[in-house]
C-alpha cells in the first residue's frame, strides 16, 4: 500500500492493482504464420471431415439449406463450375475432391460467423453482394471460390463484430 500526501495532508490510501501482466512470447520464427481459429470446429475435427469423404449431395444438401444461396450462385461463386455439373454432383454415388470438401466445410463456418454477425441469413447474403471497403472494394461473394479468400472474409467479418470497419 502506497500513502499519497497533498498540501500536507494524508488524503487516502491507493491499492496497487491485484492482477499480474504477462509479456506474450515472441514468435519463435520472424514470419510465422498464425493458426486460424474456427468459431465451432476444432482442427481435427476439419480435418477429419475433409478425410470423411462423405458424399457430395449430401454436402450440397447442407450447403444449401445453410447459404440460402440458388444453384447457380453456389456454382459460380463456391464451386467454380457450371450449373449443370454442380446437379451432376447431386446424384448419389459421386464424391467431391478433398479440396471441394475444405471449401463446403469453411462456408459452413463463415455462414456461422456471418448469422452471428448479421443475424440472419438473407442479411449475410445481402452483405455478401456488396462491395466491401475492408477487402479493398470486393464483393465477399467473389472470393469465397478459395481458401485464402474465405479467411480474408472471416477476418472482416470479425472486424465487423467488433466495430472496426475501417
Amino acid at each position: 500500500m502506497k500513502k499519497y500526501l497533498t498540501q500536507n495532508k494524508k488524503t487516502g490510501i491507493v491499492e496497487e492493482a491485484s492482477v499480474m501482466y504477462k509479456k506474450q512470447p515472441k514468435a519463435s520464427r520472424k514470419n510465422e504464420i498464425p493458426d486460424i481459429f474456427y468459431t465451432h470446429l476444432r482442427k481435427s475435427t476439419i480435418l477429419e471431415q475433409i478425410k470423411k469423404n462423405e458424399e457430395s449431395y449430401k454436402i450440397l444438401e447442407d450447403i444449401a439449406e445453410i447459404t440460402n444461396l440458388p444453384n447457380n450462385k453456389l456454382a459460380k461463386y463456391i464451386y467454380e463450375m457450371t450449373p449443370k455439373t454442380l446437379a451432376s454432383y447431386k446424384q448419389k454415388g459421386r464424391y467431391f475432391s478433398s479440396k471441394v470438401n475444405e471449401i463446403s466445410i469453411k462456408v459452413k463456418e463463415l455462414y456461422k460467423k456471418g448469422i452471428d454477425v448479421f443475424i440472419t441469413k438473407d442479411n449475410f447474403n445481402s452483405w455478401l453482394e456488396r462491395n466491401s471497403f475492408g477487402l479493398g472494394n470486393i464483393k465477399p461473394i467473389n472470393l469465397l471460390s478459395t481458401s485464402t479468400g474465405i479467411d480474408l472474409v472471416f477476418e472482416e467479418l470479425v472486424r465487423i463484430e467488433f466495430g472496426d470497419n475501417a
